[in-house]
């Protein structure tokens, strides 16, 4: 037995002093001509006059921060997006060189019309507002913003949800169930562009708070100009409701990640969340594909403490003012919150 103890600490001690002490094998390098390229892309990226210690990330990417404009119809770039552009330049050329003839068609006939229909991009403002209107439709938001409705005024909150999406407002989804392999859960999380703390939006200065706002007003009159007329309350409703939003999400971000998480069944997570018939919003995209699910489907919270909130703040809403945020936060909030990474970014 002893013996047996000294031979696991002899294995031990190797396996640690060859973590600890680096080989002195000079072959463990990589010599070859690419390796040496990327390492010289590196170095010139690098501006070794500055400490690191002082401003690391000018230390790092000072010389490729100075010595690279931003290509033309592009707002940002790095070393993926020239790496990119290269790559549709070659792809080109080859397209160039060996034009496609007539005949069946091939995979290779289908990618050369493809790339091809991507390169002739029309610029124009009109093309570009009548391409964002279909992609708004297709993810049915034929038509956003809602101004007050004069008639066919929903007639409770969880109808607008049904009828309208939650894409802004959650992330539910159905997910290989982790706490039971073999079975399937539905996942409720927060959405995918998930709402700032109250901490990054202090970080934020009222001039940049202020583009964030002008941008909602300018996209809103782009896409629908003749809802000018109403462009103050749309965006100072889209604005604050995020505000609030921006509220939920800090309360759940203070709250132990373990007490965070539940694992409940459609029939008791009403219970478990409050404030909206959960039940008959999770069942409602279900029906739509003939799928009945039973009350003991599994349900995996893992923000409970966000749903918590924002389904507290949804129960304050009107129905009509429900339908109007709700819109506003789909695919469209989705640009907004691009924007303000820009921001934060800038």
């Amino acid at each position: 037995m002893q013996a047996n103890k000294l031979w696991w600490l002899f294995a031990a001690l190797q396996a640690g002093w060859s973590i600890v002490v680096p080989p002195t094998d000079s072959n463990n390098v990589c010599t070859t001509q690419e390796c040496r390229d990327t390492a010289t892309r590196i170095l010139s990226g690098m501006n070794s006059t500055i400490n690191p210690c002082d401003d690391f990330y000018e230390f790092a990417c000072g010389n490729y921060i100075s010595n690279t404009a931003i290509p033309p119809q592009r707002t940002a770039v790095n070393r993926f997006v020239e790496t990119m552009m290269k790559l549709e330049g070659e792809m080109e050329h080859v397209f160039n060189t060996n034009p496609i003839t007539g005949g069946t068609q091939t995979p290779r006939k289908k990618m050369e019309h493809i790339f091809k229909s991507c390169k002739k991009t029309d610029t124009t403002e009109a093309s570009e507002v009548r391409n964002l209107k279909a992609v708004l439709k297709d993810g049915g938001l034929a038509s956003w913003p809602k101004v007050p409705l004069a008639t066919s005024r929903p007639k409770n909150q969880y109808y607008v949800i049904n009828q309208q999406g939650w894409n802004g407002l959650f992330g539910i989804s159905v997910e290989v169930n982790y706490f039971n392999p073999g079975t399937h859960a539905i996942f409720m999380d927060v959405p995918h562009f998930e709402p700032l703390t109250e901490r990054a939006f202090r970080d934020l200065t009222d001039p940049q708070k202020a583009l964030y706002k002008k941008f909602i007003v300018d996209i809103t009159k782009i896409l629908y100009p003749e809802y000018t007329p109403h462009i103050g309350p749309i965006a100072d409703s889209i604005y604050n409701f995020e505000l609030e939003l921006m509220k939920a999400a800090t309360e759940d971000s203070l709250i132990d990640p373990k007490d965070n998480r539940k694992v409940t069944t459609l029939k008791e997570v009403e219970k478990l969340i409050g404030g909206l018939p959960w039940k008959t919003i999770l069942q409602h995209p279900f029906q739509a594909i003939r799928t009945n699910l039973k009350d003991s489907q599994s349900v995996v919270i893992w923000r409970l403490g966000y749903y918590k909130s924002v389904s507290r703040l949804i129960s304050q809403k009107t129905p009509e003012v429900l339908f109007k945020l709700i819109l506003g936060g789909n695919e469209i909030v989705q640009t907004f919150y691009q924007l303000r990474l820009r921001i934060e970014l800038s």
